[in-house]
């Protein structure tokens, strides 16, 4: 009988003779092909392990795996097109019911690990062990990514420098967090902390594996309450709810996502997270509620937006032309003292006296250059806004060209009017040689932002007071 869980190690070598390091951008193809290593909690035979090539946590047809046999050991065979993904997917364990840890038995309740793709982990060795930890560093990230409603395959990941440099430079900033929790260094989040006689860490892990079941078992119940949806997933986790909460928060989160589509040009997200009691049993609090309506049409995208957070509602409705220039209109209602997100739902959006603000954005795309501004007026005080009240209500008998009323905003980057705005900023976004450069400008204080992201994962900020002398930052709200 199981009665524990120690850890969960791979100790994974890829085995493409071209080049090694896991650490490298470049694009592995060689005549030699297999990913072999160990799963280890003792040595777990039957376990499931596998190359997540859409990044849903989930083995599909075609992705390449293999099953662990005596001392958990494992051969995965690839191909040429699967070689070429092995160093930007993370590599899945499934440990089912009945599969069998050498040390300690028939394992009771499924769990599964995972390690993030070698190109983001900053190492040169083509060694990785898989424990809880590697395992809570990567859940923190997609976290993030389904957040920002990022889709990630394996193609995003290899051909888009720019999304590779920013989900390394959030598991570097998890890293720090969880090293500075756990008093270690971030080397030692990677390290079989076994064959080290770590202790501290080897109760760490121990102390997370029950959340890792948790989050397996409900994922499973939750994906068959939304059979349809494209991504339904929980995740018990400690720290901080929001990316940029407290590192130092120990307080123990549940979190559900859900996204489907409801019809061809309908879809719906769902995000709940809830504060939880340290076992796990309780739900102590509604943390931050959401639920966010899009639909598509011709030439007009619309989403509507409710959340829910420590008794504030917030709705925000938006719509934008499809075309190019396009313009876009989003109305944003608050009220305090709310009990619940279905006390959200009733805010009266044609009550002009709950709107907060009014914000008009424009973008305009021309070759390799993206041009955008942003506009926002607090309350009612936008010029021809209160025609676009109640956007919801309204959206059958308002069309792409109603919008072209904010068409007295100029789409051109070295316009410096703020049309009576409370806020305004203006940016573009160009391809270099080797980088793109995103430069926002602060129209109202005069300031100014730069950011170059190299495709080899390189990631740099500045500020500015003219736009000419740059001053390297770690934080763009050091400079607007």
């Amino acid at each position: 009988m199981k009665v524990s869980t120690i850890a969960l190690a791979i100790s994974s070598t890829l085995l493409l003779s071209a080049c090694g390091g896991g650490g490298s951008d470049s694009d592995n193809t060689s005549s030699t092909q297999r990913i072999q290593g160990k799963a280890i909690d003792g040595y777990v035979v039957g376990a499931t392990v596998y190359l997540d090539l859409n990044y849903n946590n989930k083995l599909d047809a075609g992705e390449p795996n293999a099953i662990t046999t005596a001392g958990g050991d494992f051969d995965i065979v690839l191909d040429a097109d699967d070689a070429t993904c092995a160093n930007y997917v993370p590599t899945v364990v499934d440990i089912p019911v009945g599969a069998i840890d050498e040390d300690l038995g028939e394992v009771t309740e499924a769990y599964q690990m995972i390690i993030p793709p070698s190109v983001i982990i900053a190492s040169n060795t083509d060694i990785k062990n898989i424990t809880p930890l590697t395992t809570v560093l990567w859940s923190s990230i997609e976290r993030e990514l389904r957040q920002d409603k990022q889709q990630i395959s394996c193609n995003t990941v290899k051909d888009q420098a720019e999304l590779r440099s920013k989900i390394k430079n959030r598991l570097v900033e998890q890293e720090r967090r969880l090293a500075q929790r756990y008093g270690v260094t971030a080397d030692e989040l990677y390290g079989d902390f076994i064959a080290s006689g770590n202790t501290e860490l080897h109760d760490v892990a121990v102390a997370l594996v029950p959340s890792l079941k948790k989050s397996y078992l409900e994922t499973i119940e939750l994906e068959k309450q939304y059979p349809n949806a494209w991504l339904a997933n929980v995740e018990y986790y400690q720290g901080p709810w929001s990316y940029n909460g407290d590192p130092n928060d120990k307080t123990w989160h549940k979190e559900e996502t859900v996204y489907q589509n409801l019809s061809e040009h309908e879809s719906e997200n769902i995000v709940n997270i809830y504060q939880m009691n340290d076992d796990l049993t309780t739900i102590i609090t509604a943390v931050h509620l959401r639920h966010t309506q899009s639909l598509q049409r011709d030439d007009i995208n619309f989403s509507y937006n409710n959340e829910f957070e420590q008794g504030r509602c917030t709705v925000k409705e938006s719509i934008a032309q499809t075309s190019n220039p396009s313009y876009q209109i989003s109305n944003t209602y608050s009220t305090t003292n709310q009990p619940n997100l279905a006390a959200c739902r009733q805010i009266n959006i044609e009550d002009s006296q709950n709107l907060n603000q009014q914000d008009v954005s424009i973008e305009s795309n021309i070759d390799t250059t993206s041009y955008r501004g942003y506009f926002s007026y607090q309350g009612n005080s936008l010029n021809g806004g209160e025609q676009f009240l109640n956007l919801k209500g309204n959206l059958d008998n308002i069309t792409a060209d109603d919008l072209n009323v904010f068409n007295f905003i100029s789409t051109d980057y070295s316009d410096t009017s703020t049309y009576s705005a409370n806020a305004a900023w203006r940016s573009y976004r160009t391809q270099e040689s080797d980088h793109s450069v995103n430069i926002t400008k602060d129209l109202i204080n005069n300031k100014y932002h730069k950011s170059e992201d190299y495709f080899n994962g390189l990631h740099k900020e500045y500020c500015s007071d003219d736009a000419i002398n740059w001053t390297p930052t770690d934080n763009m709200n050091n400079c607007l």
